[in-house]
């Protein structure tokens, strides 16, 4: 449309018979594209960082998971040892205490020393009985914190897994068409080939990619509590410079735009869980040497990443000592 305000001004203009107003109007429109076009720009690298954010907070947790089936693993073996020398020790005892019956006749000085020794060895056996519950007692609660968060990992890779099958059991229909479905770094990628999605150089989406886009929808409607993000990316062929897409910068945010909006227009789908990005060129799923791989990189894909809130503010509670 912006191209089309461009023409018409340029044709006014050379054929002087513009008004300054439609002139003003058409100019403000145009500067408004412009602004348009630097927001989305930087909401791309806004939305890079939260990306990177969701992508080390998982990293982290699966981090701190190992770290706690490590301690819980050396406690365990602390226990055993200290338990070793309880039971050691407290054989002992009992062997003292049948012989002390045979050394009640013995001198006064080797009956108190022995009652000493005897006093001493208690002592010690109260004391490791104390740190004995003591470490039991930690033992379990690291225990129930692995369990709690290997869960909580576990149920959000569940849902993850769910969530796919949905999608894939939703666009069974498009096999072959472009589109894959993947699962890897604790997200789902819907992967859809532009020629499925709009013509070549456009961002309108086609009548095909919007059934294909109302299918992911209406499964992602039933799961409020997910992110979304959509990128667009393009070849390495620059892009012919017009009125409002510069070069493919322009043309893979534009793109993600135009699919953003689609999803929105579903109600359940909250805006503020889903974002529009563009990657270029500059993220190709292969070389750009031959028109197949050129075909395959001109993609946009769907993001899904499931909501860490829960594992985030378990890993602030859990104290690692």
């Amino acid at each position: 449309m912006y191209r089309t305000l461009i023409i018409i001004t340029l044709a006014l203009c050379v054929s002087s018979c513009v008004s300054k107003k439609v002139y003003t109007d058409l100019q403000s429109r145009y500067t408004a594209a412009l602004d348009e076009n630097e927001r989305l720009s930087r909401e791309n690298q806004e939305n890079k960082s939260s990306s990177a954010r969701y992508k080390n907070l998982l990293e982290s947790a699966n981090s701190q998971l190992a770290d706690l089936r490590k301690q819980y693993d050396e406690k365990q073996q602390s226990y055993l040892s200290l338990k070793n020398q309880f039971n050691a020790l407290q054989s002992s005892y009992l062997e003292a205490l049948k012989n002390k019956e045979n050394l009640m006749d013995a001198s006064s000085r080797m009956s108190r020393e022995y009652a000493d020794n005897l006093r001493r060895q208690q002592s010690a056996i109260d004391s490791l009985s104390a740190e004995l519950t003591e470490r039991e007692k930690d033992l379990r609660s690291r225990e129930a914190r692995v369990a709690q968060l290997e869960n909580m990992i576990g149920g959000v890779q569940a849902k993850l897994a769910s969530l796919k099958n949905e999608l894939m059991k939703a666009l069974v229909g498009y096999e072959g068409k472009g589109l894959t479905i993947t699962q890897r770094n604790g997200k789902i990628y819907i992967s859809l080939e532009n020629r499925l999605l709009f013509p070549s150089g456009s961002w309108q989406v086609n009548s095909e990619g919007r059934r294909a886009i109302d299918e992911i929808s209406q499964v992602l409607v039933s799961r409020p509590d997910i992110k979304i993000m959509v990128e667009g990316h393009t070849d390495d062929v620059p892009y012919k410079t017009g009125a409002v897409i510069k070069d493919n910068w322009d043309l893979s945010v534009m793109r993600a735009t135009s699919i953003v909006r689609l999803i929105t227009a579903h109600k359940g789908i909250n805006p503020q869980n889903i974002t529009a990005a563009g990657r270029s060129q500059y993220e190709p799923l292969l070389p750009n040497t031959n028109a197949d791989n050129r075909s395959r990189n001109r993609r946009t894909e769907v993001i899904i990443t499931p909501d860490l809130a829960s594992i985030e503010r378990m890993l602030q509670d859990i104290s690692i000592d």
